[in-house]
């Protein structure tokens, strides 16, 4: 692939910003305008479930394929105690802990461990949009030589994003009240007034010091508007609009993957780029990672859980007809979290490839 033309931007400062973040402002506009009558939700339904396979299923997989690539190397470096920990943790211990839970509840015909496993995927997620979001914040200001100070702005911006996915988290389970979200079972959880309360001013006061910052910096002009797109999107556009209208549950992930993608596509081209080979041989490369994250998405979103929703014989009338696609999301998820734990540092040395 062609190098960037601009050494601040990734692939380049359009594809950046629609990638960041930016498509959020001509998709939801749209979806704002349109009347969600039952004939529109099936279209959006429908479309989000085909970019689900091109944009969100891969990038999960991406994420596999980063940190089983050499794993026996990565759990064996003797460099990094810490390192070895977090893959050990990531790559072995979550998921053998969510298949014993999985099992479990699947043989004891259990939907409410079923139901809190959706909650606490949900509960992840956020929690991952929003350090994803800094991430993006942090790495699109790098790239443009922009920093910040390390004893009080990188930890309040962060901070803040926990105390935004902390307020939007505690507000959506008492505002859902209900078992079940596009016939998915979730148990909610009911928290008392003062913690709403409590977690609605820490999410104000620090969103008010962030905004503080970003005002600074626009006054001094040092400032990375991508990354800015992608913190705000990240923290409050994701989040707030789906407490507006649940329809756009179905559009966010597809955001969110494009985010993921635009790092791990410029990860995988340059390391492909960087290992010794010609220009076909990286471009097979290439191709290659792309083809294996495409596959596996298909496989593990939906032909494997099709497949086993239809030969196993359980009691669908407790379980639901699709609980084994349930258990598949529900695992794949909140292992995606656990993942990105382990490789998105700076003692990973894949990361080395990001600036290239």
């Amino acid at each position: 692939m062609p190098r960037p033309p601009s050494p601040h931007s990734f692939f380049s400062p359009l594809v950046d910003f629609m990638m960041v973040g930016g498509a959020t402002f001509l998709i939801f506009p749209l979806l704002l305008l349109t009347s969600l009558d039952a004939r529109s939700l099936i279209f959006f339904s429908i479309t989000a479930y085909a970019l689900s396979f091109v944009i969100n299923a891969p990038h999960f997989m991406f994420s596999y394929q980063l940190i089983y690539r050499n794993f026996a190397a990565k759990i064996s470096r003797p460099d990094s105690a810490w390192s070895q920990a977090r893959y050990i943790l990531s790559g072995i211990i979550v998921p053998l802990i969510l298949l014993i839970i999985f099992s479990s509840a699947f043989l004891s015909e259990n939907i409410k461990i079923l139901g809190y496993t959706v909650n606490f995927m949900f509960f992840l997620v956020g929690w991952h949009y929003v350090k994803q979001g800094y991430g993006i914040l942090m790495a699109c200001s790098a790239k443009k030589k922009v920093f910040f100070n390390k004893n009080y702005e990188k930890y309040w911006l962060l901070i803040n994003g926990y105390c935004v996915w902390g307020a939007t988290w505690v507000l959506t389970n008492g505002m859902m009240g209900r078992e079940n979200i596009y016939n998915v079972p979730i148990a909610f959880i009911e928290f008392p007034a003062w913690v709403v309360v409590l977690f609605g001013v820490l999410a104000a006061i620090s969103s008010a010091g962030a905004l503080f910052f970003f005002v600074k910096r626009m006054i001094t002009h040092e400032i990375s508007w991508n990354g800015t797109v992608g913190y705000f999107c990240a923290l409050y556009a994701w989040t707030a609009l789906v407490i507006i209208n649940p329809i756009f549950i179905l559009i966010i992930p597809q955001l969110h993957s494009l985010q993921y993608l635009l790092f791990v596509l410029k990860l995988a081209n340059n390391r492909a780029n960087s290992e010794g080979r010609n220009a076909t041989d990286a471009a097979r490369a290439y191709i290659l990672f792309l083809t294996i994250g495409g596959l596996l998405g298909v496989c593990g979103f939906w032909f494997a859980p099709y497949i086993l929703d239809n030969i196993v014989n359980y009691d669908k009338q407790v379980l639901g007809a699709s609980v084994f696609l349930l258990m598949f999301v529900v695992f794949i998820n909140i292992h995606h979290y656990f993942i990105d734990f382990a490789i998105w540092r700076r003692d990973n040395p894949d990361m080395k490839y990001l600036y290239k």
